[in-house]
């Protein structure tokens, strides 16, 4: 068997190995650069994180056109907070029509809010549009879920949206055990 990453470590191709009940898997790694996405990292006031996202979304879902865009959210409550502003589809791991959702999306295009919950594999042509509402939970999922964009090609717009000071505050939490 062979599989192509861009991500996986080389410390964890024993555990993908034994997950798809493989023995012998041969990797063939590509790169993590690409040329067709630009990454953008766009700040907001504390407290604001959620409105800005979803003027952002409006603002793209005009220039869609009929192509798809992804927005990734942390957690399942941001995630319903975004899709009540913009009226699209939206996709966690506690819904019960996973697949559903995201066959109505290709065929439709448009915006889908999600958690990490949309898997790997996930990367259809015409996603033009990755936003993070938030720090991404680390740099291997910020590169598997901005790549699931520009598969065919596209140029892509990959926005990572931030609170000011959000990282005195991820510091202080640390200091302080929490």
């Amino acid at each position: 068997m062979v599989l192509r990453t861009a991500t996986l470590p080389p410390t964890l191709e024993y555990e993908l190995a034994e997950c798809i009940l493989t023995q012998h898997a041969r990797y063939i790694r590509s790169s993590t650069v690409w040329k067709n996405i630009w990454y953008i990292v766009q700040h907001c006031q504390p407290g604001e994180l959620v409105e800005v996202g979803l003027t952002t979304c409006r603002s793209m879902q005009r220039r869609l056109n009929g192509r798809q865009g992804v927005v990734h959210c942390r957690s399942r409550q941001q995630c319903e907070d975004m899709v009540g502003g913009l009226g699209c589809g939206y996709y966690h791991a506690g819904m019960v029509e996973r697949g559903e959702k995201l066959e109505d999306r290709v065929k439709k295009g448009g915006l889908i809010i999600a958690t990490s919950a949309l898997a790997t594999g996930v990367d259809h042509a015409g996603t033009v549009f990755v936003l993070h509402v938030g720090l991404p939970y680390g740099m291997i999922d910020f590169a598997q879920e901005s790549r699931r964009a520009g598969r065919g090609g596209e140029e892509v717009d990959s926005i990572i949206l931030l609170e000011e000071g959000w990282m005195e505050r991820m510091v202080g939490k640390v200091e302080n055990g929490g």
